[in-house]
């Protein structure tokens, strides 16, 4: 395989091997425009598509995937197959620079503790008052 052959992605250079799949862009317009959306949205320059342009398997969900239990449980080696109109959605983190935070963002988790969040429920039965239970 030509050494051009590596995912188009920006920051990763994956190639194909036994582990990683390369794909090509697909010939269904609407399907293509999406894959090049995908990768423009993480790419400062100009695309170009060619007959060489691959996108690699680490870029699309396990279920976009015909094949992916089966080489996961170690019934086939093939070349991961997609299924028809696969999208990519995924730009592995670490791959890219990180943006930095906007004012008022909490760095390091989205979320507040568990700890920190009480727990309320409703609780009722039959012959008792509904009581609410707070942890």
């Amino acid at each position: 395989m030509p050494s051009s052959r590596k995912c188009v992605l920006p920051g990763c250079d994956h190639v194909q091997n036994r582990s990683v799949s390369l794909f090509k862009f697909p010939k269904n317009y609407h399907i293509k425009k999406r894959w090049i959306n995908f990768v423009k949205s993480h790419l400062d320059g100009e695309l170009r598509i060619t007959s060489n342009t691959r996108l690699c398997s680490d870029h699309f969900t396990q279920d976009s995937f015909i094949n992916f239990r089966r080489r996961q449980l170690g019934f086939t080696d093939n070349p991961l197959l997609l299924v028809n109109g696969a999208e990519p959605t995924i730009y592995r983190l670490g791959l890219h620079p990180p943006v930095p935070p906007t004012t008022g963002a909490i760095i390091g988790s989205a979320y507040p503790p568990m700890s920190s969040i009480p727990t309320t429920r409703e609780t009722e039965c039959q012959c008792d008052k509904m009581q609410k239970v707070t942890r």
